[in-house]
C-alpha cells in the first residue's frame, strides 16, 4: 500500500510503453491499495529525470517508491534521491557500475536488469535465420530479472554483471 510515481523515458517509445503499461497494469490489477499518483518523463536524460523526480517528490511529499523505466530514469531519480537525503525506495530499470553501486549503498532498492548479450545473441540469430530464409519469431520475449543487493553475489548475477569477455573478444 502507499503512493508511487513513475519516471518513464519517452513518450512514443515501443519498450517503454510496454514498461509502463505493464507497471501501471500490475499495480492496479494486483495490488490496489497502491496509488500512482505522478508520471513523469525523463526523455531518456539524466538531468532531466533529475529535474522530473524533484518535481514529483515537491508536488507529492506523501510518494514512499519511484519505478524508473531506464537506466537514465534511474540515474537521475538516485540524483535526486541522494540530494534530499531521501527516505524514498527507488526500483530502477537496467544498470550501470554507478548503479550496482547506488545499490549496494541501498539508494536503490532494486533493479530491474536484462541480459544484453542474450540479446544480442537472439537479435543475430534471428537475422542470420532470416537471411536464410527461415521463419523468424517477430517477438522474442526474453526475461529479466529483479537485482537486489542481497542477490549481487550470486553466480548467476556474476556472470550476467561481469560476463567473460574474452571468449568473445578473444
Amino acid at each position: 500500500k502507499g503512493k508511487t510515481g513513475m519516471i518513464a523515458v519517452q513518450p512514443g517509445s515501443a519498450s517503454a510503453i510496454a514498461r509502463e503499461r505493464g507497471f501501471e497494469e500490475t499495480i492496479h490489477r494486483d495490488f490496489p491499495l497502491i496509488d500512482i499518483v505522478d508520471k513523469r518523463f525523463g526523455m531518456a536524460d539524466f538531468a532531466r529525470s533529475l529535474a522530473v523526480t524533484e518535481n514529483m517528490l515537491t508536488a507529492h511529499p506523501e510518494v514512499q517508491v519511484l519505478f524508473a523505466l531506464n537506466e537514465s530514469s534511474t540515474v537521475g531519480a538516485v540524483r535526486a534521491l541522494k540530494a534530499r537525503s531521501s527516505p524514498v525506495k527507488l526500483v530502477g530499470f537496467d544498470w550501470s557500475p554507478d548503479l550496482i553501486e547506488d545499490l549496494k549503498a541501498g539508494v536503490i532498492d532494486s533493479l530491474v536488469v536484462q541480459d544484453p548479450f542474450k540479446i544480442g545473441y537472439e537479435s543475430v540469430k534471428s537475422a542470420v535465420d532470416a537471411l536464410d530464409g527461415k521463419p523468424v519469431t517477430k517477438v522474442n520475449k526474453l526475461p529479466a530479472q529483479l537485482l537486489q543487493a542481497s542477490g549481487l553475489e550470486t553466480p548467476e548475477m556474476k556472470k550476467l554483471l561481469n560476463p567473460d569477455l574474452k571468449k568473445y573478444l578473444g
